[in-house]
């Protein structure tokens, strides 16, 4: 990713896809959020199947959130070093949990409970 959009400005650059409009939003739209406006996106994508959010830090760690069929959430961490992600199912509250208590590198997060899943 190129420049961070604001070097001022604290956040994440959020990206999502919501099927209900088609509205969708790309990582390179470099669509800096706070953290209010990032819960308030979560809570209104995150409610239908195959809706997918996801954020960046300034270091382009990446925290992705998809809804499962069965209304639960893929929490998914990309690890590109070992060619997968650190994944786990959880409802909406769990991750929005998640995401308040994310500081600055979403690569510090421990997240418990997570399992390595090869992209292979």
């Amino acid at each position: 990713m190129a420049d961070w959009p604001d070097p001022a400005q604290p956040g994440f650059i959020a990206f999502y896809s919501d099927s209900r409009n088609n509205n969708v939003k790309l990582p390179e739209d470099r669509a800096l959020r706070s953290l209010p406006q990032i819960e308030q996106t979560m809570r209104e994508v995150l409610t239908v199947p195959d809706n997918f959010f996801g954020i960046v830090d300034r270091g382009n760690a990446i925290l992705q959130f998809a809804v499962n069929d069965d209304s639960t959430i893929r929490i998914d961490l990309p690890d590109p070093s070992r060619k997968g992600s650190l994944v786990k199912d959880a409802d909406l509250e769990e991750c929005i949990t998640l995401v308040r208590q994310a500081g600055p590198s979403l690569a510090a997060l421990n997240i418990v409970g997570m399992e390595f899943e090869s992209w292979e």
